[in-house]
This record gives structure tokens, C-alpha cells and sequence, in this order.
């Protein structure tokens, strides 16, 4: 029998704890679409209102290496290493944004595969009851961002993968 130290230990330990804590979170995410749980890697997303309850969104790139280039989606990316879902989302928000979010205050909302035909993947995205100030954002990836109400969420180009995610999103926490 091999005995671990107490370094060695301590790390597994860790890892079993974040792994059982990712696929806890896994099953807390609402299923929309056509959601089997494939797709190349994971992805979280947050969808926030700002201080006059509007929703805010990334007007994406026009990089053609990206998904949804000069479309308007939700701020998130890829998980990164033994990363979480939260932390994941934190991070990504820090860096597109400039802010840093409470990570207890993330709520698991729902879970979808993206829409071909760049990689597929896993969208995990959650909510939060904190509210962004405009004027605090400091953008640091996309071509721009924009809050919106219900009405003019209508009109907007939002890839098709998304757009029910969001329209669940405005039953749930927005009124029309």
C-alpha cells in the first residue's frame, strides 16, 4: 500500500472536491434546446442587468476564427484548467468588463450546446442578483456592448442557439 503525503493528499482532495462541485453545478443548469451534454469544451456565460434593469450583452468581434462574429451574445468563455464553472465566469467577466463579481452570488440558469459550425460547446450560463453600472465597465474583449429592455432585445441579431436562453431569461427576470 502507498501512503501519500500530506501535500499530495491534500491536492487530490481538492480536485475531488471541484470535480464533484463541477458536476453538482452541471445538474443544477436548466436544459434548453436540444441538450445531450456533448459539445468540445465547456463554456460559462453570465446574463446580467444593469442598474436600470436592462439586459447587458457583448456585441461580439467580426474575427472570423470566432464564434458569432458581429452578433450580440453573452459576456463568458471557455474554462481554463481545474477551473469551476463559477470561477470561470468571474474571471471571464473580470476581463471583458473590468469588474470583479461575488462568486457566491452566481445562480446556475441554464445550459445549452452552441450552434455549429465552429466548435460546439457546452454554455453554462448563470445569473446574478448584482446589478452592473454602466459607467464602471472597462471593456476589455469584444467590439463593443450595449443594455437593452425586453422590446428592443427583439430586434437584435443573437445567434439562434442563444436567443432562447435569453428569451427564458426575460420571462424569468425581466417585464416586458
Amino acid at each position: 500500500m502507498r501512503v501519500l503525503d500530506a501535500q499530495k493528499a491534500l491536492c487530490l482532495s481538492h480536485y475531488f472536491m471541484n470535480e464533484q462541485a463541477s458536476i453538482l453545478q452541471q445538474d443544477d443548469f436548466i436544459a434548453i434546446g436540444d441538450w445531450q451534454g456533448y459539445g468540445a469544451e465547456r463554456v460559462a456565460a453570465l446574463l446580467v442587468m444593469d442598474q436600470h434593469d436592462r439586459l447587458l450583452l457583448q456585441f461580439r468581434d467580426c474575427f472570423t476564427h470566432i464564434a458569432h462574429p458581429g452578433r450580440w451574445s453573452m459576456f463568458g468563455g471557455h474554462v481554463e484548467g481545474s477551473e469551476d464553472l463559477r470561477e470561470t465566469c468571474g474571471r471571464e467577466i473580470n476581463e471583458e468588463l473590468g469588474i470583479d463579481l461575488d462568486l457566491k452570488s452566481l445562480t446556475p440558469f441554464a445550459k445549452y450546446v452552441s450552434d455549429p459550425p465552429k466548435l460546439v460547446d457546452q454554455i453554462y450560463v448563470f445569473t446574478t442578483r448584482e446589478r452592473i453600472q454602466v459607467s464602471q465597465i472597462s471593456l476589455g474583449e469584444g467590439a463593443g456592448f450595449g443594455v437593452f429592455t425586453p422590446m428592443q432585445l427583439k430586434t437584435l441579431d443573437i445567434p439562434r442557439s442563444v436567443r432562447p436562453v435569453i428569451e427564458h431569461f426575460i420571462s424569468e427576470h425581466m417585464s416586458s
